[in-house]
């Protein structure tokens, strides 16, 4: 997850680098060449206006040539010579104007397509923030529910150390229980012991005893006769 927001923000850090670089280069030269071609344009369609109006005027035998300085009526003008060296030279400028106007219109439509893929770049790095967002929002989630998990697994832990010391509880009580009740059937048997050595030792058992055998021996004494 971290690795990944990483690339990403590499990745969206890269693109607006080049962002910056189109807007304030590319862009700026081009609009810079536009302006020039611009100006170019002007300058050589202001000059067909004045070579077509001095065109229309040595047709017109009227004003004055900006060449020898004479007027178109006046026959040491060559007007026939003039009009075609303005043909030719209104020729040239329009191929001139035309070129720079094609290269006006070829440098607008790179210009458009250079904004066009500056806008889907520009949308792409929106998503891709939102992305990022999404994803650091979803990895901050996952920190807190480790954590929690990480807190149940401690508290499961604890719960299994305490069952464990429970059961040695258990354990060590049942072995003392188990010693106390072979002390107890001891203690029994040396009780009956000392009850029968109480009745031996007793004044009513020793005669229990000399009668017994006393009876006996007349017992056995009555069977020899």
């Amino acid at each position: 997850m971290v690795d990944t927001i990483k690339i990403l923000e590499e990745d969206l850090s890269s693109k607006e680098q080049k962002i910056n670089e189109i807007e304030n280069k590319n862009i700026i030269d081009i609009n810079e060449k536009l302006k020039t071609f611009e100006i170019d344009s002007n300058i050589k369609i202001s000059k067909i206006k004045d070579l077509t109006k001095e065109l229309d005027n040595i047709k017109k035998s009227t004003g004055i040539c900006p060449t020898c300085k004479r007027s178109y009526s006046d026959d040491k003008c060559s007007n026939e010579d003039r009009i075609k060296e303005l043909q030719k030279e209104i020729s040239e400028v329009n191929i001139e104007k035309d070129s720079i106007l094609e290269q006006e219109s070829t440098l607008k439509n790179k210009l458009n397509k250079i904004k066009e893929g500056l806008l889907q770049l520009k949308n792409k790095n929106i998503q891709t923030k939102k992305e990022i967002e999404r994803l650091k929002n979803l990895n901050n989630q996952i920190k807190i529910i480790e954590s929690k998990n990480e807190e149940i697994l401690k508290a499961v832990e604890t719960l299994k150390e305490e069952k464990d010391n429970i059961d040695n509880l258990i354990e060590s009580s049942n072995k003392e229980i188990k010693i106390i009740q072979d002390e107890i059937k001891h203690l029994y048997k040396e009780l009956d012991i000392l009850e029968n050595a109480k009745l031996i030792v007793s004044e009513e058992g020793v005669k229990t005893i000399i009668i017994k055998k006393i009876l006996k021996f007349l017992n056995e004494r009555l069977n020899f006769y």
